[in-house]
């Protein structure tokens, strides 16, 4: 199983799920796209990516088009949750995160994997408290299917412990010092016990209700802490809870104790859909014990692999993006060479989606000098995909052609830019002569090109040392 352990695994999930074992998972959560049809503009949080994250599931043949067709999503999920179903042990746990758009089409989806009978309960999670919107109930509200894979599953019970403990417990033992509060020891519900008496503290005492406590278990209590029991005024007895003692109020399937990550958030990577470490914190906690291996085949900025090393689980977080695996290797620390199926050829690159082969390129920029690199905006960037400092970096998912040059050309004058970068898959010499040309021109520019294998190869590195001298900075 060691080959599978605390991996960031970079590639489609469902390829990856079904060359795992059979039943060695612990616990697994996913947070795959809700079906919403949004596409997102992400900047990272170190600014050092941009990502078009599109809410989108499944393209369509050779068109490229993307579907919202309810019932291609449910061919996508069907396929991958089965195989979730098999990696899992049979004490094992599978948290399915969702909303509105598709929650129910997903329960029936798992009920009939999983079987109706192993649903546990549908988690409700309150993300945030409302938009104020003009007409409409607000929607604030995610879902959360848990679900087993047998009878005997791991269950951690959780407690709230954020509680004011001076107003729950408003009474001090004199004897001791110790907070606490009294609760009865009669109730209707035992009428059973009705007339039945009990000794308590030598006293005799009968009651016209029922005694919660036999006379055993008061024998016991009274043994093991001779103040346990309160006598009122009326001289009734009840029993004491201690502040010390309290685990806190128990959790429910309503979760209105967890905050969305924040703008102003330390954990927060720019993640559109970025869930709380508190989130996965109980989750983990509640389904896992220390030594479990957690799975997450929708890992996104790795939250989940964050909490999991934290809380010494193992770990094996999957995505399909590039980008992704090499921010949640960033955020665990992780080299991005220990991401496995990381595209890192040249050919490997080229198959990369536009923004995707965007965001490999600029990180040979800010590999060198981070702080140096700002990243332009998706569908309105003027021709700039990033900066270096003052000069513009521009990259293209193709060979580079003379109106590329020209194009650059025409930004970086209408910028007043003196300096650019082109990168591309292929540089034909014509092009070198056309970049040759912009150098003497009246209002002279100097544009570097490069391809891939350069980046790799370092040579874009003389030039970006060539501009630090300009600022004087040292890279």
């Amino acid at each position: 199983m060691n080959e599978w352990e605390n991996k960031i695994i970079c590639g489609d999930n469902l390829e990856i799920l079904k060359k795992m074992p059979d039943e060695f998972i612990d616990l697994c959560y996913i947070d795959p796209p809700f079906f919403t049809s949004k596409t997102y503009e992400v900047i990272w949080n170190d600014g050092a990516e941009i990502r078009a994250f599109e809410d989108r599931w499944v393209k369509m043949g050779e068109t490229g088009r993307y579907t919202k067709d309810l019932n291609v999503y449910l061919a996508f999920m069907e396929p991958r949750i089965k195989e979730i179903y098999r990696v899992l042990k049979k004490t094992g746990s599978f948290y399915l995160h969702c909303d509105w758009h598709a929650n129910a089409y997903l329960r029936v989806l798992c009920d009939q994997i999983f079987g109706y009978d192993k649903f546990r309960t549908e988690i409700i999670w309150q993300r945030s408290k409302g938009h104020s919107l003009a007409k409409g109930f607000d929607i604030v509200t995610d879902t959360i299917l848990l679900y087993t894979k047998s009878n005997e599953y791991i269950y951690n019970q959780q407690y709230n412990c954020n509680l004011d403990l001076d107003k729950r417990f408003p009474y001090i033992e004199k004897e001791t010092g110790r907070r606490f509060n009294h609760y009865t020891l009669e109730k209707s519900s035992n009428i059973k016990n009705n007339d039945k008496v009990r000794i308590i503290q030598g006293k005799k005492v009968e009651t016209n209700l029922g005694w919660v406590w036999t006379q055993e278990t008061f024998d016991k209590k009274i043994k093991e802490n001779p103040y346990i029991i309160y006598w009122t005024e009326n001289g009734r007895p009840r029993y004491k809870l201690y502040a010390d003692e309290y685990k806190g109020k128990k959790i429910s399937n309503l979760w209105d104790d967890i905050p969305m990550v924040s703008s102003t958030s330390k954990e927060r990577m720019g993640y559109p859909t970025q869930k709380p470490e508190s989130l996965l914190t109980r989750i983990i906690k509640t389904s896992s014990n220390e030594g479990d291996i957690v799975l997450d085949a929708f890992c996104g900025c790795g939250t989940t692999l964050a909490v999991a090393k934290r809380m010494n689980r193992r770990f094996i977080g999957i995505d399909i993006s590039p980008t992704a695996c090499r921010l949640m290797a960033k955020r665990i620390g992780y080299n991005i060479h220990e991401v496995i199926g990381l595209p890192m050829t040249t050919d490997e690159i080229a198959n990369l989606s536009g923004y995707e082969f965007q965001n490999v390129v600029l990180q040979f920029f800010s590999s060198y000098n981070p702080e140096a690199v700002k990243f332009g905006q998706i569908g309105v960037d003027g021709g700039v995909d990033g900066w270096y400092y003052d000069a513009i970096i521009q990259v293209k998912k193709s060979k580079i052609s003379i109106n590329h040059i020209k194009e650059l050309e025409a930004t970086m004058y209408s910028k007043n830019v003196k300096y650019g970068f082109l990168v591309g898959l292929e540089i034909s010499s014509v092009v070198v002569k056309e970049a040759a040309r912009v150098k003497t021109c009246n209002m002279p520019l100097s544009i570097y090109l490069f391809t891939y294998d350069d980046l790799i190869e370092k040579k874009h590195v003389d030039a970006m040392i060539e501009i630090n001298k300009k600022h004087n900075k040292v890279m």
